[in-house]
């Protein structure tokens, strides 16, 4: 048929037909009224036929339908209802003809699909799905608490009180830089290892898993934002504290608070429902950027007012438990106002020069210092985390040799803290520690470090232990 339709003796001079089998490839199909009759009459069907099928396979048609063919009738008597007083008639079994007297066994039923458990495979991947959807942020805690060494030792949390607060402080890094943030660090460890300090510390960083949106971040779609050490949100701590290291990176702060779902300004947070926010760090050396938003900033070293000022939250928190909420905040700062180093924006007004600048800074009450200076400790009093990082992932430590600056250049604020060098003794034990670890990497954190006086023992007991 194909040859015929392609031309195959089509056009010829012969008159006649030989033979209408399309199979016969000499036949003679000449385009005159009785070939093109005889040809479509053969042709027709087989066109049909191949036609129906490739039809079929595309979806478009089904297969064509029998022609209906009359049901039979039979003759059935009409069923009559058995009177309600007459007993039910047993019937005999239906008796199988092939074996007389058994019963009937039922024909094999078609398959259809049980109500079954699914698959093994099926019921792992839809395991997998579940996991991977609710507990994104709990296995990249996970992943940060088995790749992390404690380097001082374990924290032993069972001696504190059982009113103890929670403090969190809130690091705009992820995992690997959020190790080398060493003021908020060194605030972590001396709280959770001093028995007598009322609370407990956390942290909480920039994870991998939380979503961004422009400037915005937000965790994982049915998660909250929490903490390394705690299940709990952010949002119910009663001290939160925020390091930013630059005056550059200030719109973290809105972020993390945003992040954890805490109010913005200050005003807007009330005292028990909210808690109280501290900023520290270089980011808040000039803290009247962000009067409106922090409640209390520490300068300079935090070691000895952020322990009082946990102190004096905790001790609020049962005595102004019965006071309005907006009065208790209010005493709350005032007695904070009177730390030393900590510097309560709420407490202040300040007047602003018009062309730029600041005029004065004076008091709203005589009750607080006319003045607040940032605090610098000796080394008597700066806890050994304050030198040496006391947490570790494995890869690296962190060790500070030098505080401050010999020179007090004017255009350099290295120069305002005294300058302060840590104990020898200290940084060799903690790079002694790192080798029981296998941790062949030290970062040493320090501007000045060139002004160290054991710079070069330090150095040369490093390369001792490679």
């Amino acid at each position: 048929m194909t040859n015929a339709l392609a031309g195959h003796e089509l056009f010829t001079q012969q008159e006649g037909l030989n033979g209408l089998d399309f199979l016969n490839l000499q036949g003679s199909y000449h385009p005159n009224d009785l070939g093109q009759t005889l040809i479509s009459n053969a042709l027709t069907p087989t066109v049909n036929q191949a036609v129906g099928y490739a039809l079929g396979n595309l979806g478009l048609v089904g297969p064509p339908a029998p022609d209906p063919q009359p049901l039979p009738t039979v003759d059935t008597p009409p069923v009559v209802d058995p009177p309600i007083d007459s007993p039910p008639v047993e019937q005999p079994p239906p008796v199988d003809p092939g074996d007389p007297g058994g019963p009937v066994v039922d024909p094999p039923r078609p398959w259809t699909r049980s109500p079954t458990p699914p698959p093994r495979a099926a019921a792992e991947a839809e395991r997998k799905a579940t996991e991977t959807h609710m507990s994104r942020l709990l296995r990249e805690i996970e992943d940060i608490m088995k790749s992390e060494i404690p380097l001082c030792g374990p924290y032993r949390l069972t001696g504190k009180v059982p009113d103890s607060l929670r403090v969190v402080f809130l690091l705009p890094y992820m995992r690997e830089m959020s190790l080398m943030c060493m003021g908020p660090l060194a605030l972590y460890d001396l709280v959770n290892r001093g028995s007598d300090i009322p609370a407990v510390a956390e942290r909480a960083i920039r994870y991998s898993c939380l979503r961004a949106s422009g400037n915005r971040l937000a965790p994982p779609e049915g998660e909250v934002y929490r903490t390394i050490e705690s299940a709990s949100p952010v949002a119910t701590a009663d001290i939160v504290g925020v390091s930013i290291a630059n005056s550059g990176d200030l719109p973290s702060f809105f972020r993390l608070l945003d992040l954890a779902g805490i109010p913005r300004r200050s005003a807007d947070r009330v005292f028990g429902r909210h808690p109280l926010v501290v900023g520290g760090n270089g980011g808040f050396a000039n803290p009247e950027i962000l009067a409106d938003y922090v409640d209390v900033v520490a300068l300079g070293e935090g070691e000895a007012s952020m322990v009082e000022l946990i102190r004096v939250v905790h001790r609020a928190r049962g005595a102004h438990a019965a006071m309005d909420p907006e009065l208790a905040k209010e005493s709350v700062l005032e007695e904070l106002s009177r730390v030393p180093g900590l510097y309560v924006p709420a407490m202040y007004d300040c007047e602003l020069r018009p062309g730029g600048g600041v005029t004065a800074v004076r008091p709203r009450t005589p009750r607080v210092p006319a003045k607040v200076r940032p605090q610098f400790l000796g080394l008597d009093e700066l806890h050994a985390a304050h030198f040496v990082a006391p947490i570790s992932n494995g890869k690296r430590g962190v060790v500070v040799p030098t505080l401050g600056c010999r020179w007090a250049c004017h255009f350099c604020t290295l120069g305002v803290p005294p300058f302060r060098q840590a104990p020898f003794e200290l940084l060799d034990a903690y790079l002694a520690e790192l080798e029981k670890h296998d941790i062949a990497q030290v970062v040493i954190s320090s501007a000045t470090f060139t002004q160290y006086g054991k710079r070069y023992a330090l150095l040369d007991c490093r390369r001792s232990r490679n």
